[in-house]
Formats: C-alpha cells, sequence, structure tokens
C-alpha cells in the first residue's frame, strides 16, 4: 500500500526479507510463545498454578499442620484429665468424639492438599511448551508458499510501502496484528518454587529497506 513504484520493487527479494523479519519476530515473541503455552494446556486440560497460587496452598498445608498438632495435644490432654478424675466420662466421651471428627477433617483436607501440590510440580514438568515452541517455529520454512501468504496474514495487518529515489529503495513498514516487536518478559517475583511473570506487550510497527531492482541494484 502506499507506492505507485510496485514494479521497480524487487519482489523475490523483498518476500525474501519480509519472510526472515516475520518468523525472526515469530521466534523471539515472548506473546507468542505465551499463547503456545495456553493452548497446551487447554488442549491437555492441565491447569499450571502461578506461584502466588502454589504459595497459598503449602501455607494451607502448614495451617493444616498446625491445627492437627494442636487438635492432638488436646485430646492427649484430655485423656490425662479423664484418668485423674478432673472430667466425668459423658463430657470426655463427647469432647473426644468432637476432636476426633475434625482430626479427621484435618486429615482429609491435608491428603487433599498435598495432592493438589504433587500434582502442580508434576504438571510443570510435563508441559515442555517451549520445546513446542521451538519446534514450530523451526517447521515454517517448510510451508509451502501458498501456507507462508496464510501465515503473513496471520501475523501482519498491512504493510505500507514508500520508494525513496534519491537512494533508490523500498522503505516497507509492518502493522502486525500483535504487539510482538519487542515485546518481552517481566520478572514479578522468584524463589525456590519458580518464578511469577508477566509478558509485556511490544509495538506493532517495524520497518524494513529493500533495494529497487535494476542495473543499479
Amino acid at each position: 500500500m502506499g507506492c505507485g513504484f510496485a514494479r521497480a520493487m524487487n519482489i523475490p527479494q523483498t518476500d525474501k526479507l519480509v519472510w526472515e523479519l516475520v518468523t525472526s519476530l515469530h521466534a523471539k515473541s515472548s506473546t507468542l510463545k505465551e499463547e503456545v503455552k495456553n493452548r497446551l494446556l487447554k488442549e491437555s486440560g492441565i491447569k499450571i498454578r502461578t506461584n502466588a497460587e502454589i504459595r497459598a496452598l503449602q501455607a494451607k498445608i502448614r495451617r493444616l499442620q498446625k491445627s492437627y498438632g494442636s487438635m492432638s495435644e488436646t485430646l492427649g490432654n484430655l485423656e490425662a484429665n479423664k484418668l485423674i478424675g478432673k472430667i466425668n466420662d459423658v463430657s470426655y466421651d463427647t469432647t473426644v468424639q468432637r476432636i476426633r471428627d475434625e482430626l479427621g477433617n484435618i486429615e482429609t483436607e491435608l491428603a487433599s492438599a498435598r495432592l493438589e501440590l504433587a500434582g502442580t510440580a508434576e504438571s510443570r514438568k510435563w508441559v515442555n511448551w517451549l520445546k513446542a515452541f521451538g519446534d514450530e517455529v523451526e517447521k515454517l520454512d517448510a510451508l509451502t508458499d501458498e501456507q507462508k501468504k496464510e501465515y503473513i496474514g496471520g501475523l501482519v495487518k498491512r504493510i505500507d510501502v514508500l520508494y525513496e529515489s534519491e537512494n533508490r529503495e523500498h522503505h516497507l513498514t509492518l502493522t502486525m496484528h500483535l504487539p510482538i516487536v519487542n515485546d518481552g518478559i517481566k520478572k514479578l517475583r522468584s524463589g525456590r518454587e519458580g518464578r511469577e511473570y508477566e509478558v509485556t506487550p511490544g509495538t506493532d510497527k517495524i520497518s524494513l529497506v529493500s533495494k529497487k531492482k535494476d542495473a543499479r541494484g
């Protein structure tokens, strides 16, 4: 769009430049990597918890363990009081049953939380989404011309061309559908459990230069 010198453009050279630029952006894009990860998770039915969710789960386990210890201590004190005659049988039986019921509930919650935490760790190991992303990028050059055209159309919204007569060059500005130019990752926090991050958007425009096709280059 925007150029009246299309016939003077070196089309094969320009196509190659555009292809190399777009695939390079794809390979570096944190936004597109995140899309691949989310797609794989959806397809596999796996929920990857954030580090904040993992920390909350670990805190829940510690809280349940503390409650279990406190309840067990209370049960021991009751048994001691019964032995020395400080509590009657009726009160003892009623209170002990309540405590044992609560201990059973805590044990169930603890087992569930521990399984959930173990499952989270296994899920993180299972989803090798970076490899899947790399495989997708490597396969791009094997696409047919028609498939390459569709691929470019999926990432590039428009290409504006301006002919610069003094240097006999075509200046192309590519506008992408997504802000993947110089996007990146912002680390929020990290620790033994892994790291928490967010994808930071880049811009949606990038430029390149194609030399005019003629004997003068």
